[in-house]
């Protein structure tokens, strides 16, 4: 029998221990709590490629997980994929922000198909609403990102009475994970929220 389930937790940096809680869904609609602690070792089959497992417990047993792969992209695709926020700028200094911006990040599918690996062009999908002048518009939101050099292209399509197209282009800078640019109008800036 298979079983879909929503899974969320939090990790302790400080200690690498973790707790997670696993929501079931259908006909199952439990939720099992575990906590435990998360180690990281090199991968036999790629010697130099570093892997995190998480080893612990839950009410009934033991719980054990183990990365199978530390491809770069599907780190940034966990890493970014998100709630976020951040605002744009016109040059006459009129500002928008950018509230409950949802992104998934995700790499694009003719990437998966090549047999080298370099699944560095990711596909960046989302929804959100603009704060402009008292009014909520909402927009989809799509786009790409480079992850060789970090350049990001997105398109803005407002929905409602706002129907408008806006073309950002910008660089993802993934230390400081945040997304800075320019459309023909100004400047724009967006980051994860510290909530996602």
């Amino acid at each position: 029998m298979a079983i879909d389930f929503n899974i969320f937790g939090m990790l302790d940096p400080s200690t690498n221990s973790f707790t997670l809680c696993k929501q079931h869904e259908g006909k199952y609609t439990n939720q099992v709590k575990y906590s435990g602690t998360l180690a990281s070792g090199y991968s036999a089959a790629s010697p130099g490629e570093l892997l995190y497992s998480m080893a612990g417990s839950y009410d009934n047993g033991n719980i054990e997980l183990t990365q199978i792969s530390n491809s770069p992209s599907k780190v940034v695709e966990c890493l970014l994929s998100a709630c976020w926020f951040g605002k744009s700028i016109s040059r006459t200094n009129d500002v928008t922000n950018w509230s409950n911006v949802n992104l998934d990040f995700r790499v694009r599918k003719e990437c998966l198909e090549m047999k080298n690996g370099n699944n560095l062009l990711l596909v960046i999908e989302g929804d959100g609403v603009s704060i402009w002048k008292d009014m909520r518009i909402s927009f989809d939101l799509r786009g790409e990102v480079d992850l060789i050099d970090g350049r990001v292209w997105l398109e803005k399509e407002h929905k409602g009475q706002y129907t408008n197209v806006v073309r950002y282009n910008g660089v993802l800078e993934l230390d400081k994970v945040k997304i800075a640019g320019w459309y023909n109008n100004g400047t724009i800036e967006v980051r994860p929220s510290e909530a996602s």
